[in-house]
């Protein structure tokens, strides 16, 4: 799919233009697919102050054309890159020093780009988090950690499919 845009032809050699996200691919451009990827794909915004589970997160989604993963290790980065990322998802873990995810998701709420944000809850606590109601209104999904990559996958796709 992502091929395709580079090599859109206008009929008669017209100037044909095809703008998507901002970018702007012209007919016959050589066109850089790490690029297209960053300008196309669905942007996720991962906080989780354990370098494994950002590892792991990443690894899930590395090889997936359709999503970008940015990974940031505290809720204070990464509401500083709201604004420039725009997510369309966010994975967030809830026990984290300073400002937890909790808080986190309460100050995402504050905000207009992030105010209906699905959010998908890593927590080595998800059990306990099940049973206190409050808790599951605030995401949309909560996952146990140590999670399966092919649920996380899974989840997020589902949650993918529906923002537009």
């Amino acid at each position: 799919m992502l091929g395709e845009l580079c090599s859109l032809e206008g009929n008669h050699g017209s100037n044909l233009t095809y703008k998507s996200g901002g970018l702007i691919v012209h007919p016959g451009e050589v066109c850089d697919r790490t690029l297209l990827r960053t300008y196309m794909a669905k942007r996720i915004l991962h906080v989780d102050d354990d370098p494994i589970i950002l590892d792991i997160v990443r690894a899930t989604f590395e090889k997936d054309e359709e999503v970008t993963v940015t990974s940031v290790k505290n809720a204070f980065d990464a509401l500083a890159s709201i604004q420039g990322l725009k997510p369309d998802l966010i994975i967030v873990d809830i026990a984290m020093p300073n400002m937890g995810g909790f808080e986190f998701i309460l100050e995402l709420r504050k905000i207009s780009e992030t105010a209906t944000t699905p959010i998908i809850i890593l927590s080595g606590r998800a059990r306990s988090l099940g049973a206190y109601n409050p808790f599951q209104q605030m995401a949309v999904v909560v996952l146990e950690k140590p999670m399966e990559p092919d649920r996380l996958r899974y989840e997020t796709k589902a949650l993918l499919a529906r923002v537009e």
